[in-house]
């Protein structure tokens, strides 16, 4: 049996037809379900970003990205070396990754 790739060429969506999808992405009922909780007790968003926030200060380093990609954004992954991105050693100097690493090699 070989490829054929005109099947399906008559009944494709064309530019300027109708949409067949009129409704657009049907939304995640999970995350629908969720809001409507949020939505209808009042103070539980407070109170899990409390819980968040405490799990962070405690050392939970998955509770501390959370927090940080909510409020910066997640960041990107680099497709050139530090070198070629003056930005990242600031952000690691400020962040005193560089000292970590030097005293790391002297041990």
């Amino acid at each position: 049996m070989t490829f054929d790739p005109g099947i399906g060429k008559l009944t494709q969506w064309r530019k300027g037809d109708p949409s067949p999808n009129p409704q657009g992405r049907p939304r995640d009922p999970m995350r629908q379900a969720i809001r409507g909780v949020l939505e209808a007790n009042d103070g539980l968003a407070e109170q899990l970003a409390n819980a968040i926030i405490r799990q962070a200060l405690q050392g939970d380093v998955r509770a501390f990205r959370e927090i940080a990609d909510r409020l910066d954004g997640k960041v990107q992954t680099a497709e050139k070396g530090p070198e070629e991105q003056p930005g990242i050693h600031l952000i690691i100097e400020r962040a005193g990754v560089s000292r970590m690493i030097e005293e790391k090699g002297r041990q």
